[in-house]
């Protein structure tokens, strides 16, 4: 069993933590690393927690609003996900020109990877996510405005990394944030000096380190080739001392967590068990609680995995999660995807219905059309704008307009 902390992979978990939470006290102190923010993003990310029942809570417990801090954040991972909605796989390239014309390298350089690059804020928030799986939303920004602007690592090297071993990793909200933060999903990059860490973050002081000069200066640099080169000890010392950290799980997986996943072939005598039952096909994003008289069957599919691997830490939540809310696990390879399919167009094995959540995931979200099954509609909690809008600001004005109030959309809710 591997140790996930304060992160227990279950819907009774994520509801005790949702208790926990204040609107108020977040809205003041959601900045700080320090400060009381909800952590709620894991259990959200992989389905044990709708972000309608987080705003029912902030309603309930403190009259909150649409304008309210909590459900204006909330609005920002809604807005991504419209995004992914509007443009797929395209949020994995850039959504508009980069600041600087140059060559971004791929590599992720090995001081950073060994959390020794002299700065202090970010070798703690490597160090921290390899430990924890989580990181605030600050340190997060501090790390990609680091890669990108000052060490001119490509974006997209630095999300795919974070998301493999972010407990909370969505590709919406992970690879969009660093697009923002790099400049190509908004008009200017995001930069942070060692003043901007001593306000949120004391505890991480780097006055003198190679951040600890004025945003004039870091605006040219990363508009420019310039970098900022690491200071401290050989990377040799470091990879002796602190290692690279945990690595992550490509496919095909060890050999361990596949056991653990106690996983079977497709065939159709194991078919008959839901034959004439309700059938729920259950990925990573919809890890919800069963249903009574529903047979729920997990799904993995490698070919996701294969081209963004994660962390054993993640792979521990997913699929202690899965031993939870599941009947039986399966890989979805092409062999068992065949069957699968052959099998719920049997007459003799078909369901009385079969369903999946919607993802926009790559892979998973085309599995509905590929086994030819009914696909439920994504659970938002603002309306969603027809057209792509590409500024916050935007599709939150209109989402808003279209809510008319968070009662009203309460109401509808548990109506």
């Amino acid at each position: 069993m591997i140790d996930l902390g304060q992160f227990e992979p279950s819907r009774d978990a994520a509801l005790s933590k949702l208790r926990g939470v204040k609107p108020s006290t977040y809205g003041k102190t959601r900045n700080f690393l320090n400060g009381k923010v909800t952590k709620l993003s894991p259990w959200i990310t992989h389905g044990m927690l709708s972000l309608k029942e987080v705003a029912e809570h902030g309603w309930k417990t403190e009259g909150i609003g649409l304008e309210d801090k909590l459900i204006f954040e909330l609005g920002w991972r809604e807005f991504f996900q419209h995004v992914h909605r509007q443009v797929g796989d395209n949020i994995l390239r850039d959504m508009r020109p980069g600041v600087w014309p140059g060559k971004y390298a791929r590599e992720l350089p090995a001081d950073f990877l060994h959390g020794q690059t002299g700065v202090k804020p970010i070798d703690w928030a490597v160090r921290s996510l390899y430990e924890t799986g989580y990181l605030h939303n600050h340190a997060r920004m501090w790390v990609a405005s680091y890669l990108v602007h000052l060490r001119k690592v490509s974006w997209r090297s630095g999300a795919d990394w974070m998301y493999g071993y972010l407990l909370d990793g969505d590709l919406a909200s992970n690879h969009l944030s660093w697009q923002w933060v790099a400049g190509t999903f908004s008009h200017k990059p995001y930069l942070f000096n060692a003043e901007n860490v001593q306000k949120y973050a004391p505890e991480l002081a780097c006055k003198g380190s190679v951040i600890d000069t004025s945003y004039d200066d870091l605006e040219d640099i990363a508009r420019s080739s310039k970098t900022l080169q690491p200071v401290g000890r050989s990377v040799s010392n470091e990879v002796q001392e602190v290692g690279e950290g945990p690595g992550l799980q490509s496919w095909p997986m060890d050999k361990d967590l596949l056991n653990l996943m106690g996983t079977r072939k497709v065939d159709a005598e194991w078919c008959k068990k839901w034959a004439g039952k309700a059938l729920k096909l259950v990925h990573p994003w919809a890890l919800r609680e069963k249903r009574v008289g529903t047979y729920h069957l997990g799904v993995i599919a490698p070919q996701f995995h294969s081209k963004f691997p994660w962390s054993e830490k993640r792979w521990a939540f997913v699929l202690q999660a899965m031993a939870r809310c599941c009947d039986t696990i399966v890989i979805l390879d092409s062999d068992n995807l065949q069957n699968l399919r052959m099998a719920l167009q049997n007459e003799a094995l078909v369901p009385s219905s079969v369903e999946i959540d919607w993802t926009a995931h790559p892979v998973y979200c085309d599995l509905h059309t590929r086994l030819r099954i009914r696909q439920n509609p994504p659970d938002l909690l603002l309306p969603e704008p027809k057209m792509l809008q590409t500024s916050f600001s935007k599709f939150y004005r209109k989402a808003c307009d279209m809510a008319g109030s968070l009662d009203d959309l309460i109401d509808t809710a548990t109506t």
